[in-house]
């Protein structure tokens, strides 16, 4: 009879990347920002994130200190927003930055089974006004992170 159980946490055992999210996502409560990656507007057409890390279900994301060129509208003002895209089938680039502009802003895809299905998940940073001329209005939407041990004992126990 074949041996139906691993046990990943032992001597010669492998822990993997989807081991270790699913083990972390249990650890933390919700995604978000564990330190730094705060994002302002460096100029009329530039934004700046700080470097910091994150986690979002359980997958730790790193940012360096970047700037991040955003198109002007041609004419008007459109909404943007700044986002973390993450799709572990892209073995080459499974974590970007990306911008999105337009009259509305594209639903972020959300999917907190990522770690099951080998999915794609996406988590705001910032939204802000893009015109003609400049970025303006930009508002910080990613929350940092909570760990259990952090949580009040009401969080806790509504989590049981």
């Amino acid at each position: 009879m074949a041996n139906e159980i691993k046990l990943v946490t032992y001597a010669n055992s492998e822990v993997t990347p989807q081991n270790d999210a699913v083990l972390t996502d249990l650890e933390i409560l919700g995604n978000g920002i564990i330190f730094g990656c705060e994002v302002t507007i460096k100029n009329a057409s530039t934004l700046h994130i700080n470097s910091g890390m994150g986690v979002i279900y359980g997958r730790e994301f790193e940012i360096v200190d970047s700037d991040i060129p955003v198109s002007l509208s041609s004419s008007g003002t459109l909404l943007g927003q700044l986002y973390i895209h993450i799709d572990l089938a892209n073995t080459s680039e499974p974590a970007q930055l990306l911008v999105d502009t337009g009259n509305s802003l594209t639903p972020l895809v959300d999917d907190p089974m990522i770690n099951i299905t080998t999915g794609i998940t996406e988590y705001q940073l910032a939204t802000f006004n893009v015109s003609t001329a400049t970025l303006s209005d930009l508002v910080v939407t990613a929350t940092e992170v909570e760990g259990i041990q952090e949580a009040t004992e009401a969080e806790i126990i509504a989590l049981e």
